[in-house]
């Protein structure tokens, strides 16, 4: 990051980058930037999926100020009102939904049984969790849902909401490779967790995979895909081989907190 009469120096610093790591795995969003990435090698991978469910209208950034308090009113309880009649006849078991304390041990299993599914995951396991978002990281504090079986860990969601509580952010929701029946009910509890907290809008970036949500699961709950705002995933590795397995969303596991980007979210 440079002061932005300094644009020089950003390509610089990037040339040096490239030049240093062989490998390389980045998300972003802006065009100037992805423009000198695959300049300098990278190559992309695809786009992101961009899902957002609304309940206030203050939520759109386009929405304008000026519309009178009663019409915007009007506006959310419209939202409200398609929002019951979307999620309630969805058949969806919520009810194993719990809140988790901590990134326990049952995280390393999760993490290992993904891995071995999917061709290409960022390290994700208890260890890595904790300090991605514990503590000391620009994301905490987090809220982490979870489901179990006895002791194993089926699939848990990262969730948080800005400062002001405007918009509400699902960092990350990973499951067991297959099981659709968590992806459901952990998406439901979020956007029951977020509702209570009465936020504006919920936001939701990830690659669709065998561990993460369907896209038609996110529409019945209320998600609609936006086009602006996709981040791009760029790729550049050392050895073919691995590049060539990488430079594919398809073969991906990732959401939005494995980004960077994902650190501004105040």
């Amino acid at each position: 990051m440079v002061l932005p009469e300094y644009g020089f120096h950003a390509i610089t610093l990037m040339r040096r980058f490239f030049r240093t790591c062989e490998n390389c795995v980045a998300c972003d969003v802006t065009p100037a930037v992805i423009r000198i990435e695959t300049m300098l090698g990278a190559e992309e991978a695809g786009r992101l999926q961009f899902a957002a469910k609304l309940w206030n209208v203050a939520g759109i950034p386009a929405f304008p100020t000026s519309v009178p308090v009663p019409i915007t009113l009007l506006f959310n309880l419209g939202l409200q009102a398609v929002d019951r009649a979307l999620t309630a006849p969805l058949l969806v078991d919520d009810s194993r939904v719990e809140l988790l304390e901590e990134f326990d041990e049952a995280f390393d299993d999760l993490f290992e049984s993904v891995a071995a599914a999917v061709p290409c995951v960022p390290e994700k396991d208890a260890t890595f969790l904790r300090w991605r978002y514990g503590p000391g990281s620009p994301q905490s504090p987090v809220t982490i849902l979870g489901v179990r079986d006895g002791d194993a860990l089926l699939g848990y969601a990262v969730l948080r909401a800005t400062v002001g509580g405007e918009n509400g952010y699902v960092l990350d929701l990973t499951t067991l490779p297959g099981r659709l029946d968590v992806a459901r009910a952990l998406i439901r509890g979020t956007v029951h967790h977020f509702r209570r907290l009465r936020v504006y809008s919920v936001r939701y970036r990830l690659v669709q995979s065998p561990s993460s949500p369907r896209s038609s699961d996110l529409w019945r709950l209320g998600f609609f895909l936006r086009s602006k705002g996709r981040s791009y995933l760029l790729v550049r590795f050392a050895d073919s081989a691995l590049h060539e397995t990488a430079k594919s969303t398809a073969r991906w596991s990732y959401s939005d907190g494995d980004a960077e980007g994902s650190f501004w979210t105040k």
